[in-house]
């Protein structure tokens, strides 16, 4: 019998989240198909944290085929913002002057607005039952009622990636093995973390 002690929690939620971000990836691999896989990866996060555990591999599978078309229709919409942020950026850099500083406070503002809906919308999705407009709407009340705890998850999400792009290529060779074990479920679990107290508010 394996003791119930903290190296083993640890251990053993390490490899939880291997086994979750190994099906991510795998499901994501379509491109077109990340938003469910992403859901789905939410969707037994938020089900560890509420009831303690959950069937990862059955639990996964499940969530990716019930929250497919919603899923997909979610992430199509912060992708085309997340593009048109993007040319907002690159214009703001190939034109410079005040035009430029112009299209940079937009492409910043577009870029932020895609990542909340990102966080926000695909884990509302995972967890309850709506429409596709009212996940977006409840996206910027949630933003404007904890805009901490939306800050902080954006956070989990992109220093781990920005420090991935910016350190040497010596280490980054040496860190790639990690991310790929967890660079998708660490960052989402910290963002469960963070959010599951929010949505059992919210819900209250």
């Amino acid at each position: 019998m394996v003791k119930d002690t903290p190296l083993a929690r640890v251990l053993s939620k390490l490899g939880d989240l291997l086994v979750l971000n190994l099906l991510c990836l795998f499901c994501a691999l379509p491109v077109i198909t990340a938003g469910a896989s992403l859901s789905a990866l939410y969707g037994v996060l938020f089900r560890q944290e509420r009831e303690g555990q959950a069937h990862l591999v059955r639990d996964f599978f499940r969530a990716f085929r019930q929250n497919f078309l919603q899923a997909t229709a979610l992430e199509a919409m912060v992708a085309l913002i997340a593009v048109f942020g993007i040319t907002d950026l690159r214009y703001a850099v190939a034109v410079g002057g005040g035009a430029g500083k112009l299209y940079l406070a937009v492409g910043t503002v577009v870029i932020f607005i895609a990542m909340l809906l990102q966080i926000l919308a695909i884990c509302q999705q995972a967890v309850y039952h709506n429409t596709v407009r009212r996940f977006l709407a409840n996206s910027f009340a949630l933003a404007v009622c904890a805009p901490g705890l939306l800050l902080l998850s954006m956070a989990a999400w992109v220093i781990p990636w920005a420090l991935l792009a910016t350190i040497p290529e010596f280490f980054f060779w040496k860190l790639g093995a990690a991310y790929l074990m967890w660079g998708l479920s660490g960052p989402a679990w910290a963002t469960v973390k963070l959010l599951s107290g929010l949505f059992q508010k919210v819900q209250k």
